[in-house]
This record gives structure tokens, C-alpha cells and sequence, in this order.
């Protein structure tokens, strides 16, 4: 596996060796794969996003798209 990189339009594609909620992050495996990922429990989560493209982390749990929501609408 590969290190787990965050993006920012500031510094670019950086390595991450901590991973934040709501923060999504880039990882590079040779093959498929299922991987374990240590840390606190998130049943939900709300955070501010950017017009245009955004990269976000997920909770803890799967969700369906309708159940993702914004403010305002």
C-alpha cells in the first residue's frame, strides 16, 4: 500500500501519516483489497465543502445517497 495523501490547492498532493475525520485522502493499492483502518467510531458527520469539487472522508458506517443531505438544499 501507499502512504495516504491529502490534496490542497495551497501545497498540492501532500502525505498524510494521521487521517482527520471529514478529510478524504488518496491511497494506492496493487490489487484489490480490504484494509483496516484503526481510530474513533463516526456515526455522522457535517462539514463545510467548497463550490466546485471537493474531496470528503465518510463516516464510520455505509450510508445511501439519498440519506446525504445539504444546507441549504
Amino acid at each position: 500500500t501507499s502512504n495516504a495523501f491529502s490534496f490542497s490547492t495551497e501545497a498540492g498532493y501532500t502525505s498524510q501519516s494521521n487521517l482527520l475525520f471529514g478529510k478524504g485522502y488518496w491511497l494506492k493499492f496493487a490489487t484489490e483489497q480490504v484494509v483496516s483502518i484503526l481510530g474513533d467510531v463516526r456515526a455522522k458527520d457535517s462539514l463545510l465543502v467548497n463550490q466546485g469539487w471537493n474531496l470528503i472522508g465518510a463516516i464510520s458506517y455505509p450510508v445511501l445517497t439519498e440519506d446525504v443531505s445539504s444546507n441549504p438544499p
